[in-house]
Parts: structure tokens; C-alpha cells; sequence
């Protein structure tokens, strides 16, 4: 697992797409870190550290 620090104006969809190069896992990223899964925002706070739920190869 790696950490990844968000920036101002980052969303979930595109940090997954930046580091997977898809979106479809969303949820097992939201699964990792739960304290995030009630965000009701698209954006998320800056600095935040995010886990990333599977290696860059998933």
C-alpha cells in the first residue's frame, strides 16, 4: 500500500485514475480508508493522507 497526500481540489475518481489509470476501484480504496467514506463532498481536504488499496500491477 502506498500513502498518497491530497491536494487542494483533489477528488477520489481522479486520484484513482492518476495512480491506477482507472476508476474502478474506488470502492477498495474507500474500503482502506474508511474515515473517508462518509465524505459527502467530491473533494478532499488538503493535506490528507489517503491509503491506496492495491499496488499500481492490480
Amino acid at each position: 500500500m502506498v500513502t498518497y497526500r491530497t491536494k487542494d481540489g483533489d477528488r477520489l475518481d481522479r486520484i484513482c485514475y492518476r495512480h491506477y489509470e482507472r476508476v474502478d476501484v474506488l470502492e477498495q480504496v474507500l474500503d482502506a480508508n474508511p474515515v473517508y467514506r462518509k465524505n459527502k463532498r467530491p473533494f478532499y481536504p488538503s493535506p490528507a493522507a489517503l491509503t491506496t488499496a492495491l499496488t499500481a500491477n492490480d
